[in-house]
């Protein structure tokens, strides 16, 4: 045999070596890591949003939760809180791995875009964890009052837990930090007071979606806040004007869809009142018909029936100096005060009004904070106090809930380690992105209930849900080296 033969030989069986040892590799490693079924979830995915026009509550959800487990025989739980609570066991789990508690909460009023989420969540609680145990609980969220998590016993989240709390929304991420929460309550006392105008005008705005306080539903009109605009400018123009009635189209603790209040005016202002109102509007529709289609800003002159009666004056103006004072939206970092790891217009806090109603002799506002740390949060609350103050009304703070922040980094590298390794293991690495929650998260609650436990916030789309998937089934293994890698 020739020497170039030699070599051409040993080039062959060189490479027939490397084939073989990597298509070993490749096959051990599918033994090891198992995929989330793409089908079978697609079609729980199809499943859930074939019920979308049945779900008018929380309640209902509450049953169609419940029914799903008795049709594929998966053992549940069902608290005083209304939470759903599957536990599911795996025969290859080592018990020194800790339990995964996969968190989802459920609100009627978020049904619709969270519907990958719930597909994920049941497909777990059907199927399990690769190698782990796992606590899937679906808690009960009814306008977002968070009473499901709040009041969750400890015992659904045992010692040493992986919390992963799963969401559904516009981009794929994961978080370890979520924004602190304050509750507030402005009341401004009043008189109701004989109408003393000869005409009224009915103000509408809706049509706005729903939403959990965020950076996006504060970049989104609030009808509470318009209704202050209008008030402020007839205020400013020395309109003579009373305000009748108002009715906010409200939602707990989200953002409100709309409002409806009957302005009494002068006949001889109602040309210059309905210009400006005209400008108004062909504003909001430039402003927000394209991304809400379904929004509306209207007025129509009342003819017959006008309020007999009005709020007093001077109530009133308490509210528009309140309503004018108030910041509602995003507090964004300035170049000048900008902390080590955030960049300049980063959102640090998000102000918002939530509710404006009436009882026998008060009116309402209740006001919704959040900010990144306890620093910021009690600064926009001070703000808020201050603007009370201005006004001349009183505010009190309801509930306050504190950041979370995680410091622990296992349980986000075991699931970016397992993303990496079940989805793509022959090519380059991929990772989930990271960046901290601008809004509040019940990690919060949860961390409460057990101070050793590691908590995560993934956040999926409809495109990212199978892959995220399974990351998630696959993060037990991880930390163990059962298959000699």
């Amino acid at each position: 045999m020739t020497k170039k033969k030699k070599i051409i030989l040993c080039i062959a069986v060189f490479a027939a070596v490397v084939i073989g040892i990597f298509s070993y590799s490749i096959a051990r490693l599918n033994r090891m890591y198992d995929l989330v079924d793409k089908r079978e979830l697609s079609n729980m995915r199809d499943s859930i949003e074939s019920h979308m026009e049945d779900v008018d509550s929380t309640d209902r959800i509450t049953h169609l939760l419940t029914d799903w487990c008795d049709v594929n025989n998966v053992k549940f739980t069902i608290d005083d809180n209304k939470n759903v609570i599957i536990r599911k066991t795996n025969s290859k789990a080592d018990k020194h791995t800790p339990t995964t508690v996969l968190a989802m909460e459920y609100n009627n009023k978020t049904f619709q875009q969270d519907i990958s989420a719930y597909a994920v969540a049941e497909y777990f609680a059907k199927h399990g964890l690769n190698h782990g145990e796992v606590n899937v609980v679906f808690f009960y969220n009814d306008n977002n009052h968070h009473t499901g998590a709040r009041n969750i016993s400890k015992k659904y989240i045992p010692k040493k837990s992986r919390i992963i709390l799963l969401t559904q929304g516009e981009s794929s991420y994961i978080s370890r930090n979520s924004f602190g929460n304050s509750l507030q309550t402005v009341s401004i006392p009043y008189k109701k007071v004989s109408r003393r105008c000869d005409s009224a005008l009915r103000i509408r705005i809706g049509g706005i979606p729903t939403g959990v306080p965020s950076q996006s539903t504060a970049a989104q009109p609030n009808p509470i806040s318009l209704l202050g605009n209008i008030l402020t400018h007839l205020k400013s123009k020395s309109v003579s004007f009373q305000l009748a009635d108002v009715k906010v189209e409200n939602n707990g603790n989200m953002s409100p869809t709309g409002i409806q209040a009957t302005i009494l005016i002068d006949s001889y202002s109602m040309e210059s009142v309905t210009t400006y109102l005209d400008d108004r509007i062909e504003d909001f529709e430039d402003d927000n018909k394209k991304d809400f289609p379904d929004s509306y800003y209207e007025y129509k002159e009342l003819t017959e029936q006008l309020p007999s009666t009005a709020y007093s004056k001077k109530a009133v103006n308490r509210l528009i100096t309140f309503l004018y004072t108030f910041k509602n939206g995003t507090y964004r970092f300035d170049k000048d005060n900008v902390p080590e790891g955030y960049k300049e217009k980063d959102i640090f806090g998000i102000n918002s009004i939530q509710n404006l109603s009436a009882d026998s002799s008060t009116l309402n506002l209740r006001l919704n904070t959040m900010g990144m740390n306890d620093k910021y949060l009690k600064q926009i609350v001070k703000e808020n106090l201050n603007a009370a103050e201005l006004s001349d009304v009183k505010i009190n703070t309801t509930i306050t809930d504190s950041p979370y922040e995680n410091t622990k980094n296992e349980l986000f590298q075991l699931i970016q380690d397992a993303y990496n390794k079940a989805n793509d293991v022959s090519t380059v690495d991929a990772t989930i992105p990271e960046k901290p929650d601008c809004g509040f998260t019940i990690l919060t609650f949860l961390s409460a209930k057990n101070r050793n436990m590691d908590g995560i916030h993934l956040q999926i789309t409809d495109k990212t849900a199978a892959k995220i998937a399974n990351g998630i089934l696959n993060s037990p293994i991880m930390d163990r080296n059962i298959f000699g890698f």
